[in-house]
């Protein structure tokens, strides 16, 4: 490391200078104290004590030169220090500033980032908004459809059944006709006919309610041919009329009877119904001459009704796809 007093102070040529003054005037300090009377003269004593004085004040100068210089140069040096760490001090706040430039930057493009992802947030939920609007639009429309076809098939349903009770009721009036025809074969094959058809429809859930004559009459599941005809008391089913049907578990129409008193029934034989055998065995009995006969008008079955015009089901397809009726009346 450099010495930091290095050329600080007098140059030694005048050190060499101030040095060798002194010694001269020392020397010269002793030569007139050496030659000096005794005792010394005043202005020998004066002589000696200005020589010793002015030799000591050059021996001693250079070096309080020297010390006021390097004093100097310490100043100098704390000085240029000072200015050093000022300019630190100046490049620190050149950097202080660059660097709050530089956030402002950065805050403004922060600024504009939030505003470009809430704009995008805006049109995402927007479009978010658009696309549950036409799902919803779809989705109504597909359950307008749905409903729509629903209700076909409830129509659809509805006609099935009608058309399927319809049918039934012409086997029945087929099989009562062949009943009363004293043709027992003919009989027969019509009530196996009639069996094949009732067991198709007890697949689908058509059950067809078979009552044998001499039942007690219930209102609950048998209604009479004439719904104006006064009801006799203990009244028991004479012959059936028209067959009842549940549709699924759910009555759709009652049995339709005529009826007699239960004393009047069990005094006289009763007629054969066929429903109730023909289910049963498939065989028509034959008719005795002094069963009670119903009146045929002209284009009349022996059932008691027209084929044509049988009870209709009065009921209508309910919600859950099933025909909801407590028993129809008769057309």
């Amino acid at each position: 490391m450099s010495d930091p007093n290095a050329g600080v102070g007098p140059g030694r040529g005048l050190l060499v200078a101030f040095l060798v003054g002194d010694a001269l005037l020392l020397a010269v300090a002793w030569l007139v104290f050496r030659q000096a009377h005794r005792p010394l003269l005043p202005y020998e004593a004066l002589t000696v004590a200005g020589a010793t004085a002015i030799g000591a004040w050059l021996g001693v100068w250079p070096f309080v030169l020297w010390h006021r210089a390097a004093e100097a140069w310490a100043d100098r040096a704390q000085l240029a220090g000072t200015l050093a760490q000022l300019q630190r001090l100046e490049d620190v706040a050149e950097r202080i500033g660059l660097a709050t430039s530089q956030w402002q930057t950065v805050q403004e493009h922060a600024a504009g980032a939030v505003e470009s992802a809430r704009q995008i947030a805006d049109r995402l939920s927007e479009e978010q908004g658009q696309i549950r609007r036409v799902v919803e639009q779809g989705q109504n429309a597909q359950l307008q459809h749905l409903e729509l076809e629903v209700n076909k098939l409830r129509r659809a349903e509805g006609d099935w059944l009608q058309t399927l009770v319809r049918i039934l009721d012409h086997v029945y009036a087929l099989y009562s006709a062949a009943a009363r025809s004293a043709q027992p074969q003919l009989a027969e094959q019509i009530g196996a006919f009639q069996n094949a058809c009732r067991d198709a429809a007890r697949r689908v859930g058509l059950v067809p309610l078979v009552i044998p004559p001499g039942t007690p009459f219930d209102p609950q599941t048998h209604q009479l041919l004439d719904p104006q005809a006064t009801l006799p008391e203990q009244a028991v089913v004479a012959a059936v009329a028209g067959t009842g049907y549940s549709f699924q578990g759910q009555m759709l129409r009652r049995v339709v009877v005529t009826v007699q008193p239960g004393s009047h029934y069990a005094a006289a034989q009763p007629s054969v119904s066929g429903d109730g055998v023909a289910l049963s065995s498939g065989h028509a009995p034959a008719l005795r001459g002094d069963e009670p006969k119903m009146a045929e008008p002209d284009g009349e079955v022996a059932g008691g009704f027209f084929a044509a015009e049988a009870p209709t089901v009065s009921g209508t397809v309910g919600g859950t796809g099933r025909l909801s009726s407590g028993g129809g009346e008769p057309g």
